[in-house]
């Protein structure tokens, strides 16, 4: 992965090559960033640049013998460290070399791949993915190691979119490109989620308790990610119609079908109950992630939605 297929970054990368120029590379390096922003990708590109024995003024080369072993990775001084769980092909004490080929494949095929569509990918189900204790003593095994062949180990044209279409996307996905690819491709879950989202809201403001009881058994019956996704996705609808309640249409990152729905429910997410709503749904993500029984979870969230929905 060279420098060139990272979105963005422009001003990151010219100092993580200004970095190998005045070698000045740092023993360890932490790459943070928001899901999908490009984080994984970057620290990828410059691992190559930093191994690549052709280096050019702005990327490596791609071409020399380091680089290809890169763009497969698969370079013996490249390593990588994930979450992972048990699954049908790895039943006890899983770590992330038992799952590497899935790894190198899905990272090949979308760099940017978020955390819930891997554990989709390893099949973990339920379970949450988790770095253990056998990680950790796999991770200083590694690290212990002399390298092999580096000098260093290391741990929209493209859519066919119109200018408008593709500023919309840049605009909704806040800087995330794995965000704005998800948006191109808008699926299911998402339909589902928006639907629930609704539903609930409705259900709330009406005071419907009969309807709240199905909405629960039927939320109540989904794998334990999606449930988390669905949370995840509150959060940020709460968040959008604060601002379109505060007159910030500007910074509102909503779809056409969320916005026709929010331009009328947002006076109902106001300053005073906002907090209050947003620590309920981040309060039922947190006992959902902890394992706890799901149709309570749910129910005691609605019930504080309907007290809430109307301040």
């Amino acid at each position: 992965m060279q420098f060139k297929d990272v979105v963005g970054q422009e001003k990151v990368k010219e100092r993580l090559i200004y970095t190998i120029k005045e070698n000045r590379v740092s023993h360890a390096q932490l790459f943070l960033g928001a899901e999908g922003s490009g984080n994984l990708t970057l620290a990828i590109a410059y691992a190559q640049y930093v191994s690549c024995t052709d280096r050019q003024a702005d990327d490596s080369c791609g071409v020399c013998p380091s680089c290809i072993k890169y763009q497969k990775l698969i370079h013996p001084d490249l390593h990588f460290v994930f979450p992972v769980a048990t699954s049908k092909t790895v039943t006890k004490e899983p770590v992330s070399d038992d799952y590497i080929s899935q790894w190198r494949q899905a990272i090949i095929e979308n760099p940017y791949i978020t955390q819930n569509r891997w554990y989709e990918i390893i099949d973990v189900e339920n379970k949450q993915g988790i770095i253990s204790k056998n990680e950790s003593q796999e991770i200083l095994r590694k690290l212990n190691l002399k390298t092999f062949e580096s000098e260093y180990k290391i741990m929209k044209e493209k859519h066919g979119l119109s200018f408008e279409k593709a500023k919309d996307i840049a605009h909704l996905s806040n800087g995330n490109y794995a965000e704005a690819q998800r948006i191109l491709n808008l699926g299911d879950d998402d339909n589902y989620n928006f639907e629930q989202f609704t539903h609930l809201m409705r259900m709330a403001y009406q005071r419907k308790l009969i309807d709240i009881n199905e909405w629960v058994e039927e939320i109540s019956r989904l794998g334990r990610e999606k449930q988390k996704n669905f949370l995840v996705y509150c959060l940020r609808l709460v968040r959008e119609n604060l601002m379109l309640n505060l007159q910030k249409e500007e910074i509102a990152y909503l779809t056409k079908k969320e916005y026709e729905f929010s331009s009328k429910f947002s006076q109902f997410i106001t300053q005073e109950n906002v907090h209050q709503i947003y620590e309920e749904f981040n309060r039922a993500h947190s006992d959902i992630e902890m394992n706890a029984y799901n149709k309570i979870v749910f129910l005691d969230l609605a019930l504080k939605i309907i007290k809430l929905i109307k301040k």
